[in-house]
């Protein structure tokens, strides 16, 4: 298919608009809002939802989302290894998950379901090739 002179006319227009500093395509005579001195997260009531339930579990830490995910790559170095939890926790290198879960530590994890959980009595689980854990 051969471009067609409209084709062009597109291609030098939108080549035009690269070189300008301005950061908007389409121009307004009206000046841009920034009125907002917040950030907005889509997710504040989910978030606010599970850091209340952890509390509700006895997790009493300032960040208690920040202390699921140690625990969670705790047992996984205590189950499954270094390299498995690394993989998990989606670290830039091993290296990284050493420097923090490479010394046992002996936490329990929040009781879930009546009863508290440690390595011993998670249940049996296996890792998928991506480094996934699926329940058996």
């Amino acid at each position: 298919m051969n471009p067609q002179p409209k084709d062009y006319e597109l291609i030098s227009e939108l080549l035009a608009l690269r070189q300008l500093d301005d950061v908007y395509v389409i121009r307004s005579a009206n000046a841009p809002k920034n009125t907002t001195s917040y950030r907005y997260y889509r997710a504040e009531k989910d978030f606010a939802d599970l850091c209340g339930w952890l509390r509700g579990k006895g997790v009493k830490t300032k960040s208690p989302i920040h202390t699921l995910r140690k625990e969670f790559g705790r047992l996984l170095t205590e189950g499954y290894g270094i390299y498995a939890a690394s993989t998990a926790l989606r670290h830039s290198s091993v290296q990284v998950t050493a420097a923090f879960y490479a010394e046992d530590t002996r936490r329990i994890v929040p009781s879930l379901l009546g009863r508290k959980v440690t390595a011993g009595n998670l249940p049996t689980s296996q890792l998928t090739p991506t480094g996934g854990i699926v329940a058996a």
